[in-house]
């Protein structure tokens, strides 16, 4: 191994630990997502009743006055947490959050068949080109992050030929986040009947999971809270999905704080925007069920569906947090390690120019921008 070589790795893994370290240091003291969860999941195990729907969505924080707004499960999924203290499961739940990032590189690198010797060029690069985002949700303690790296965990097993592990990952993400359900449709115009009727069982037993402690009444009334969280949640400011950003140009309307610029390129009305947005989605879902349907079942394009499937969630999803383009680097590991295997002049201009961009705008301008 030559002398640049080894700067090339020690620099990397210098770089990795102190991400690590500051991380961890910083969801010490500043974790309002995890923070909910956590109180949340500790009522648990002092009141008698259980989670109960007037508790769990009335909560509102004590410091940031953000209400609970997540799915039921998610409270049960993080009751091995509250064994710890408060800080100390918030690092433990980072340090979750940083092997879904590492494993998530391996993943997609041995999906691909890309060399070993490889991994750790492309993960980095992949990371600087998505680190804002990454930062962002890290930082808040969401577990949005670790439920779509189910989803890859999911399709990377399906691949390999396993039914029941892969659908319970898939099923988990579902549960928590419900816009991985955009997957069963795919696996059924990729006639994986077997595989989709698998993850809807496992989701129906964790959708009635929380009844074994509240019973059937209580679970009933907790989901019908929920639905009503996820339909509040697609009016709400910072939407960077579709039908926001439709919104947010296309309208006069303030949508967004004063803290940021409002932009405003027509008046149209919510209707048209309406019809506008189910137009498109219309559209967008035509052109990804013609690509679905073509018969190619090789690795790498396995790879690309998964990766048009995971940015049509962000893209269709009636609303996206910026954070939640995290998920993006899943994608970018891809491209780049699919440019290192097909490595003509033509492919590494556009992957240049790819991460380019994706540098500029999802990490350099939000750090020197923070209120854009």
């Amino acid at each position: 191994m030559s002398p640049i070589t080894r700067f090339k790795k020690f620099s990397g893994l210098l770089l990795l630990f102190a991400f690590v370290v500051y991380g961890a240091n910083h969801v010490y003291s500043h974790h309002r997502d995890f923070q909910i969860y956590y109180f949340i999941c500790q009522h648990f195990w002092i009141q008698e009743e259980g989670l109960s729907p007037q508790y769990i969505y009335d909560y509102q924080e004590p410091e940031t006055g953000v209400h609970y707004r997540y799915a039921p499960i998610i409270a049960f999924l993080m009751l091995p947490l509250t064994f710890f203290e408060l800080k100390a499961a918030a690092v433990l739940f980072f340090l979750i959050q940083m092997a879904a990032l590492l494993y998530s590189i391996t993943l997609v690198l041995k999906w691909l068949k890309v060399p070993l010797s490889e991994y750790q060029k492309i993960g980095l690069l992949a990371f600087f080109v998505t680190g804002g985002y990454l930062l962002q949700v890290f930082h808040t303690g969401n577990i949005h992050f670790v439920a779509l790296f189910l989803t890859l965990w999911a399709f990377y097993e399906f691949g390999t030929g396993k039914t029941w592990r892969p659908a319970l990952w898939m099923g988990l993400a579902i549960a928590t986040k419900v816009t991985p359900l955009l997957f069963l449709p795919y696996l059924l115009l990729k006639k994986k009947i077997k595989e989709c009727l698998a993850v809807i069982g496992v989701l129906i037993m964790l959708i009635s999971f929380p009844e074994i402690f509240n019973g059937i009444e209580s679970n009933m009334d907790l989901l019908k809270s929920w639905s009503v969280s996820i339909m509040n949640k697609a009016s709400e400011a910072r939407n960077h999905s579709l039908h926001g950003v439709l919104t947010k140009y296309l309208t006069t309307d303030k949508v967004d704080p004063n803290d940021y610029k409002n932009i405003h390129i027509a008046a149209w009305s919510r209707a048209t925007i309406m019809k506008t947005w189910t137009g498109l989605l219309a559209l967008m879902v035509i052109v990804l069920a013609l690509l679905f349907l073509r018969k190619q079942d090789s690795r790498e394009f396995r790879f690309l569906e998964y990766s048009l499937v995971i940015t049509s969630i962000l893209i269709l999803s009636p609303h996206s947090q910026r954070q939640y383009f995290c998920t993006l680097l899943f994608v970018y590991i891809g491209l780049i390690g699919l440019v290192i295997k097909i490595p003509t002049q033509l492919h590494r201009f556009i992957m240049q120019t790819l991460l380019s961009l994706g540098f500029l705008v999802n990490t350099l301008i939000p750090a020197l921008m923070p209120n854009r």
